[in-house]
């Protein structure tokens, strides 16, 4: 183990009025538990010239399922490695075909370089981003699916049509939890304004680093941050389902013939139905009876639409007159679109499993014989995504730091680089794969945190950290002495800068911490958490997401009236949603096993 981690990496915090020789320890402490990145030695030539392709497989299993845990470059140089020795003796998949849909991309978009090498069989850097980010959406989807139905997911049962047969319904229930995993976790944030020339040019914008819809964060970001707009939520929610073999793409109105079109919201493929989510308002779309709507049900009654409008009299943003030119998107990243892929999956069995390809031409038919979806393209927001990760590096490197487009939300990108490592990214993955406590994997064996310790552990005291700019003691345990070259101005607006930075991993810390106990169904235990949120006012990253998960744990424990309220703030993307929400909010009993309990 590297145990040459700067103290700054991982920050914990001590009850209020300890001294500052204890966090010192403490830091310590958590530097060899969560921040220090393990050294791994590459192959050695010798002992793997003889190893069997299978062997290969192997390796590379191994460093795919332990990308979270250690150096993430020496792990992807040896997960490509493996991977490129297991597949270079493969012959062509036979059942593997380039899709025919790569062909009606903007050109601009075909040029992509990992569109080109589809049929490529070697497998490159910027494949192992793909892998991971599958993994973390399978760990997600698993636990989702092995989460008993609790207070605040059962309701969901009440929209799903009685004419659904018992397997179907059980998928449909699925696909309706993760969806509402999605909306719970995801911070709605707004969706830059679109107009149809920005459609057909996103692609340049995006290029650009230009911000636009749906492009400045891959699903996993979106998973990490907490934050995304509603195309981002939407893909998210896809991709979710995709890991459990639910089909979904996303609908989209095509305004003008030659245009991009416009994408609306996804819809679930399941039982010969298309069944519509909306992540901007974060609900499904309903019949009038309150069941789950399909495209064929708003066809029949384009009124369902018409009920969708908000309480100012703003119309729902899309029409009747809409739905006649209806077509559907696939999600499918030109890595999920390749060859390798499909080899690849085909070989990871047992708790390895993940789906990483799509088959969009399949979809694309399937639309066409059952749904009258004429239509089917590619989404541009996937290839968009890779356009604008270089375009915003490049313009990070080119731009003065004075002048360059902070973030919206302070300190975020600051919080997840990878490289410092900090205890709310370890927290995170932890939470991708369920594991909220402590756990010992085997006897003797010393306990891996879970993300609750470690958020908890993160958190440091308001004393503490408004001591960061007087403390000398705090200011060495955290590496922010004043360095020879530094001027005194500089040195404080660095000290400045970690006041920001301390305060705002625990603004995060609280939150997620509030969303696991929700998890856990513990709902006054979240609402203490989640009103930490409220206290800190607009300024904090989640106030809106506070007030929404508060009206859920309200809603749960049968408080419509304090529900409402909740629902009825009106400084969010989401409002008008929330607002439909609370004329669905029903009284429950009160679980006494979800009240909180005093030690907690």
């Amino acid at each position: 183990m590297n145990r040459n981690c700067p103290a700054t990496q991982t920050v914990a915090s001590t009850a209020t009025g300890q001294s500052c020789s204890y966090l010192l320890l403490l830091l310590t402490m958590l530097a060899f538990q969560v921040g220090c990145r393990e050294e791994v030695e590459g192959p050695d030539p010798q002992s793997v010239a003889s190893n069997s392709p299978q062997d290969d497989l192997e390796e590379a299993i191994e460093y795919i399922n332990s990308l979270d845990d250690f150096d993430q470059e020496q792990v992807v140089d040896l997960t490509v490695y493996h991977l490129n020795r297991w597949i270079a003796p493969k012959a062509d998949d036979d059942q593997w075909n380039r899709s025919s849909l790569i062909d009606s991309l903007p050109r601009r978009l075909r040029d992509i370089r990992f569109v080109g090498s589809v049929q490529e069989k070697k497998f490159l850097y910027v494949d192992v981003n793909h892998i991971h980010q599958c993994r973390w959406l399978r760990d997600i989807s698993n636990w989702v699916n092995r989460t008993a139905a609790s207070a605040h997911t059962e309701p969901w049962n009440q929209f799903i049509p009685e004419s659904v047969n018992s397997q179907q319904r059980e998928k449909l229930f699925l696909a309706a939890k993760l969806f509402d995993w999605t909306i719970r976790n995801v911070q709605l944030d707004p969706l830059p304004a679109l107009s149809q020339e920005t459609l057909d040019n996103s692609w340049n914008l995006a290029y650009e680093g230009t911000v636009g819809p749906g492009y400045t964060l891959t699903a996993q970001q979106t998973i990490l941050y907490g934050h995304g707009d509603a195309w981002q939520r939407a893909r998210l929610f896809i991709l979710l389902a995709r890991q459990q073999r639910i089909e979904a793409v996303m609908l989209a109105i095509q305004k003008t013939p030659d245009g991009q079109p416009t994408p609306w919201l996804p819809a679930v493929m399941l039982n010969d139905q298309l069944y519509l989510f909306d992540p901007q308002l974060g609900l499904p779309l309903l019949t009038q009876n309150g069941q789950l709507a399909t495209i064929k049900e708003l066809r029949e009654d384009p009124e369902i639409l018409t009920r969708l409008a908000s309480q100012a009299g703003q119309s729902y943003r899309v029409q009747p007159d809409d739905l006649q030119q209806i077509i559907a998107l696939v999600d499918a990243s030109p890595f999920a679109l390749s060859q390798r892929m499909m080899m690849l999956q085909k070989k990871l069995t047992g708790e390895n499993q993940m789906v990483l390809t799509v088959m969009p031409d399949r979809i694309g038919k399937q639309l066409r014989d059952k749904h009258s979806i004429n239509t089917t393209k590619l989404w541009n927001v996937p290839l968009e995504t890779l356009l604008y990760a270089d375009g915003h590096e490049r313009n990070k490197q080119t731009t003065d730091p004075a002048e360059s487009v902070k973030t919206r939300y302070q300190m975020q990108e600051e919080l997840f680089r990878t490289d410092l490592r900090s205890p709310l990214i370890t927290a995170r993955q932890r939470y991708v794969r369920g594991q909220f406590d402590n756990r010992t994997m085997e006897k003797g064996q010393s306990e891996t945190p879970g993300a609750k310790p470690l958020l908890m552990s993160s958190r440091m005291s308001k004393k503490e950290i408004a001591a960061i700019e007087t403390e000398a003691s705090l200011q060495e345990a955290l590496q922010l002495q004043q360095a020879p070259e530094e001027t005194v101005a500089e040195w404080k607006q660095r000290l400045n800068d970690a006041q920001l930075y301390y305060s705002a991993i625990k603004q995060y810390a609280s939150y997620w911490l509030g969303l696991i106990q929700l998890e856990q169904g513990k709902y006054e235990v979240a609402i203490s958490w989640l009103q930490r949120t409220l206290d800190d006012g607009s300024d904090n990253p989640f106030f809106q997401g506070a007030h929404y998960n508060l009206g859920r744990c309200y809603e749960a424990l049968g408080q419509q009236a304090k529900a409402i309220q909740m629902y009825q703030f009106a400084d969010s993307p989401q409002h008008v949603g929330n607002r439909l929400r609370s004329q669905l909010a029903k009284p429950a009993e009160v679980n006494e096993a979800t009240k909180a309990d005093p030690g907690e």
